[in-house]
């Protein structure tokens, strides 16, 4: 009776670990890694999906190089008007000193999304007709349930979203 109740236990041992094993992968790591620069269908504008020239390439690095540094700031400021408003909570304080943090943080991330227009704009501007047309059709492929629900302000209430990518 033990011999058995052990070898059952380590089968299921065994089982339950393989299991595990093959869902701590998550979809897309069955080929050994990530590669980061693809994007699965329905994410991410779609540049991917279409063929692009080495100078096209190279000019999108270059444009990427560009936002990044141009936005380092902001998103520094972003980080710390959320330290902010999480110490703020934690400490207790009021709905209207919130509030004002929250505030700073709405404009900053306004200021944040005309960068990112911009930035696809350039982008834009590089492609041809029939990679924007082919951009365009495959968009809207495979989009999951939250993608068209449109953005929300940093209060929880809905905001407009511009539905350029």
């Amino acid at each position: 009776m033990k011999k058995t109740l052990t070898v059952l236990l380590i089968m299921g041992f065994i089982t339950v670990s393989f299991a595990g094993v093959g869902f701590a992968q998550g979809p897309g790591m069955n080929s050994g890694g990530r590669n980061y620069n693809s994007q699965g269908k329905g994410t991410g504008v779609g540049y991917n999906l279409v063929e692009l020239t080495d100078s096209q390439t190279d000019k999108i690095a270059e444009f990427r190089d560009e936002f990044y540094n141009n936005t380092e700031e902001l998103r520094d400021e972003m980080r710390n008007l959320n330290r902010e408003i999480r110490d703020l909570d934690f400490r207790g304080a009021s709905n209207a000193e919130i509030g004002e943090v929250e505030d700073k943080l709405e404009e900053v991330l306004t200021e944040m999304n005309e960068k990112r227009i911009d930035h696809q704009e350039n982008i834009e501007s590089i492609l041809t007709d029939s990679q924007l047309e082919s951009i365009e059709e495959n968009r809207f492929e495979g989009q999951g349930q939250f993608n068209n629900l449109g953005s929300y302000n940093c209060r929880g209430s809905r905001g407009s979203r511009n539905n350029r990518w």
